[in-house]
């Protein structure tokens, strides 16, 4: 264990244990999903035509300080700025405050909502538990980790959709 390690008091050490695991199964399964996607693209032949954009807001954000990342903070808020108007789901302040994690910088839910974003969300007695997706044209968003299969399936629609029509379009000219 290094220096800084032990400095924390044990709570602490069991405090950032759990943010940790947190992160690690969010990190998973985000990995797991993501594979699943390319895995498609590649089987359609659109693999090379196509940019994936992953954005989290999942992961520790502090430096060795405890001081929020200005980088990751400059990044987040760049994000909100962009989906007034939107119909959006992400992590729910009671998700927030039933896993202890209020000492993050920036809440999704309330940060969406102060963007203008119309924020939908699914209730659980477990929060964490609670899967809910919300499609708004293009954009797909998963209010939690458990969000994320029928996110990844709901992605994979939209993207046969527009091969489907661009196939179609193509015909029609090729005629």
């Amino acid at each position: 264990m290094n220096a800084y390690c032990r400095a924390f008091a044990d709570s602490e050490k069991a405090y950032w244990a759990r943010v940790m695991q947190v992160n690690a199964g969010m990190l998973e399964s985000a990995d797991f999903h993501l594979g699943r996607l390319i895995q498609h693209l590649e089987s359609k032949g659109q693999l090379d035509n196509t940019i994936v954009i992953v954005t989290s807001d999942n992961g520790p954000e502090y430096n060795t300080l405890g001081k929020t990342s200005k980088p990751a903070v400059k990044a987040f808020e760049k994000f909100w700025m962009a989906i007034e108007g939107w119909d959006v789901t992400g992590v729910t302040n009671r998700q927030i405050k039933q896993l202890g994690i209020e000492v993050t910088p920036k809440h999704p839910e309330t940060e969406m909502r102060k963007a203008g974003a119309k924020f939908e969300s699914k209730t659980a007695t477990i929060e964490m538990l609670a899967a809910h997706i919300v499609v708004d044209g293009n954009i797909v968003t998963g209010q939690n980790q458990n969000s994320g299969y029928e996110t990844s399936h709901r992605i994979l629609e939209i993207i046969d959709n527009q091969i489907s029509q661009c196939k179609e379009i193509s015909r029609q000219y090729s005629d």
